[in-house]
């Protein structure tokens, strides 16, 4: 019996440590265990991880890439934007599948096996590669992303039609559409006789299709059948005759929840027509005079506007409509003209927000930084402030960092170009402390020099929940990089271009790159750092037992020769990709 229990146990041990790894929020933390454990103790697909972290380190996996979006990563997501030839590694990848409930894949390689419990979103551009994914993996397929552009012909999107109808798992079909409307009514019964509930078309701006009779009636059909959740429009044009069937299809849908339109016709008629239904969280509107939505009074909905207007029925909207939405909780003004009418309302409505972004300049004087600061300490929902003011200066830091000791569940914190100099720096400095779960900060062009960076760098080491710092152009030198230097190992993205770093401020960083384990991205960009400050990031990297990260120092020599001596020391690098020259 004794026996049979420890043989138990020893087949049980590696399936443990899987278990523990799900736990793992970093992708250096993985690393470290994986480094850790004996092999006996690695399960199949912890194994298969192993070996494609010594790929990443090796080049396999492609440019290491630059955003989240771009970059490779291997934990706790699997990103790999780029494909793979290499079989071996293919083969890895399949096998560390089990550990992924979701994945995201960009290509498509007949090698590639995905276990059944795992979920795919296939961003697919290669017409060749769509029904070798389909036919691969039919019941892992959840989202399907598909460009149908101009080089396509019948039969592919004949072969797309009977293909989506066949997939058991598809929830969600994004499609661009630049094909004339031939065969658009055809994709539209092939989503109704699928199990797809969430759609977003994409049609071109200019010279897109326009939706008749037929395919609103077929759309309908859709709406009727199915559990609608979420529907995207972009540059959608409907004939007038059945815009009101259109209409009301989608008021009439009880389960939709989120509906993004780019078109201020649909828009206008769609609120002309009646009031959307209760349950609707989210409404994204582009393009739409705001006049003609008399019925968003009584929505609650996620609103944002990028539209650049300033006449007085906006501001109205603004002033009068917003604040009346009591369950609203994002507002994004990117391109809004404050007015003097309108900033009251705005200020009305802050304390019930999550987001509020004014990152564009509508804050024109200080007096109205001060008002929004004084609303700061009843704005206990805000995770996002966003703020782009020149008028703001050392006052308005005071007054906002003052607001935000009360903002405990802020997580983005942008002041940019705020002007708020040294002093408004520290001032800032001294309150992230109340605000255990920031994790962005963007300074970037606010005047904050050596002294300001200085500041948020002592600051920093009592805030740990930090991940991102932007302070481009603040001119913060190599006393200011100097001082950053101690916080660099609990960063995930740092930019500091344009901060006149010299040799001096370089040394120092390259000596501390080897303990920035978590770091995906360092921007030195724009800095004179002359040929030893680059040669001292080059040896930093080299000398790094853990690396997933790249640094930028682009025009930072002197002169062609300099410019030539890095580019060697970059190519003898394992990975020249860590460099960005």
């Amino acid at each position: 019996m004794k026996k049979r229990r420890l043989h138990s146990l020893r087949w049980l041990v590696p399936e443990l440590f899987e278990l523990i790894a799900q736990y793992l929020s970093e992708q250096y933390d993985m690393a470290m265990l994986l480094w850790a454990l004996p092999p006996q103790l690695l399960s199949k697909p912890l194994k298969a991880l192993q070996q494609l972290f010594l790929a990443l380190y090796c080049g396999k996996l492609g440019p290491l890439g630059i955003g989240t979006t771009d970059s490779i990563t291997l934990w706790p997501k699997l990103n790999l934007p780029r494909p793979v030839d290499d079989i071996q590694v293919i083969h890895w990848i399949g096998e560390s599948l089990e550990l992924y409930p979701h994945v995201e894949l960009e290509w498509v390689v007949k090698e590639l096996s995905i276990p059944q419990t795992t979920k795919v979103t296939a961003k697919l551009v290669n017409v060749v590669d769509i029904p070798i994914a389909m036919t691969l993996w039919p019941s892992c397929l959840t989202t399907l992303c598909i460009d149908i552009l101009s080089t396509w012909k019948n039969d592919d999107v004949l072969g797309l039609c009977s293909g989506i109808e066949l997939l058991p798992s598809l929830e969600k079909f994004d499609v661009t559409w630049k094909l004339p409307e031939d065969l658009f009514l055809t994709l539209l019964k092939a989503v109704s006789e699928s199990s797809i509930t969430k759609i977003a078309y994409h049609f071109d701006r200019d010279r897109g299709m326009v939706w008749n009779e037929e395919m609103v009636e077929e759309f309908a059909l859709w709406l009727g059948s199915k559990k609608v959740l979420s529907a995207e429009f972009q540059y959608i044009r409907i004939l007038e005759a059945p815009m009101p069937k259109f209409c009301r299809a989608l008021l009439g849908s009880l389960d939709l929840t989120s509906l993004t339109v780019s078109d201020g016709t649909l828009a206008r008629d769609l609120f002309y027509y009646g009031r959307l239904a209760p349950q609707l969280k989210t409404l994204i509107v582009h393009d739409a005079h705001y006049a003609g939505l008399p019925t968003i009074t009584r929505l609650e909905l996620t609103f944002r506007m990028s539209e650049r207007r300033k006449d007085e029925n906006i501001s109205h909207f603004v002033a009068k409509t917003l604040p009346s939405l009591t369950k609203l909780r994002v507002v994004d003004l990117p391109h809004f003209a404050m007015t003097p009418t309108a900033y009251p309302g705005l200020i009305e409505l802050a304390p019930q927000l999550e987001e509020l972004n004014l990152e564009s300049g509508q804050v024109k004087t200080l007096d109205e930084v001060l008002a929004l600061a004084a609303t700061l300490p009843k704005c206990h929902r805000l995770n996002t402030l966003k703020l782009c003011t020149p008028v703001c200066g050392e006052r308005g830091a005071a007054a906002i960092a003052s607001g935000l000791a009360d903002c405990r569940l802020l997580e983005h914190l942008t002041l940019r170009g705020c002007r708020v100099g040294a002093k408004g720096a520290a001032t800032i400095a001294g309150v992230l402390s109340s605000c255990p779960k920031l994790v962005e900060l963007n300074l970037s062009s606010s005047e904050i020099g050596s002294d300001g960076a200085t500041a948020i760098a002592i600051a920093l080491r009592h805030c740990k929940s930090l991940k991102q710092l932007h302070l481009k152009m603040n001119g913060i030198e190599s006393r200011g990089a100097v001082a950053l230097s101690y916080v660099l190992p609990q960063l995930h993205v740092v930019d500091l271009g344009l901060n006149h770093i010299d040799k001096e401020g370089a040394i120092v960083i390259g000596k501390v790159l080897p303990y920035c384990v978590h770091l995906t991205w360092l921007s030195l960009h724009f800095n004179p750092l002359g040929l030893q400050g680059v040669s001292a990031i080059i040896a930093g990297t080299t000398m790094s037992s853990y690396r997933c990260g790249r640094v930028g120092v682009s025009y930072s020599v002197d002169n062609e020769a300099e410019t030539q001596l890095c580019s060697q020391a970059i190519d003898r690098l394992l990975y020249p990709d860590w460099i960005v020259f």
